[in-house]
């Protein structure tokens, strides 16, 4: 099968970022992380509407990159609405690929709770994160279910990854089977 351009979705909090994160080291993907992105372009981001694009940006010029390599890659970032999917689904479309959604499902209590939980990241590591509930708010009501045209894997937020990965593996061979018909 060609490369695929993975991509995430679900409320914040989720578990999009951990899941990825293991995904590709377990398959050998390349892990395209906004958040990692954001703190590389601007030191300390709001991640305001400007910031939020430029990092979009800056994540498709590397899925870019990395397709014209024929590497696979997961696009780890709020892809909530149809239209971020749709235009994730043009790219691969331009490189004679497939873009397939990962759907994180966790309920919204969860992902809330996470999501104000403060964190630090490796990449971040003098600052400490967590999600304000009005972000958090603002995602959950620009939030829509995949369309018809997405191509979609659901994997649990609420199991450990081995059980997330028998999951994500037998709906990607389900996936790989109808394309190939």
């Amino acid at each position: 099968m060609p490369p695929v351009i993975f991509y995430t979705f679900g409320y914040p909090g989720a578990g999009k970022s951990t899941f990825s994160r293991q995904l590709a080291v377990e398959l050998g993907f390349t892990h395209l992380w906004a958040d990692k992105t954001g703190f590389q372009l601007f030191r300390l981001p709001d991640f305001s509407i400007q910031q939020v694009h430029a990092v979009r940006s800056a994540l498709d010029l590397e899925a870019r990159a990395a397709l014209k390599q024929s590497t696979t890659v997961i696009y780890d970032a709020m892809t909530s609405t149809d239209e971020e999917r749709q235009r994730l689904i043009r790219i691969a479309k331009a490189y004679q690929t497939t873009a397939i959604g990962i759907w994180i499902e966790t309920p919204e209590a969860v992902a809330r709770q996470r999501s104000n939980t403060i964190r630090t990241d490796e990449f971040a590591t003098n600052y400490q994160r967590y999600i304000p509930n009005k972000v958090f708010d603002r995602h959950v009501e620009s939030f829509s279910l995949s369309t018809d045209d997405d191509t979609i894997i659901k994997v649990s937020g609420l199991v450990p990854f081995t059980d997330q990965l028998v999951s994500f593996q037998a709906q990607l061979s389900a996936i790989r089977s109808a394309l190939d018909s």
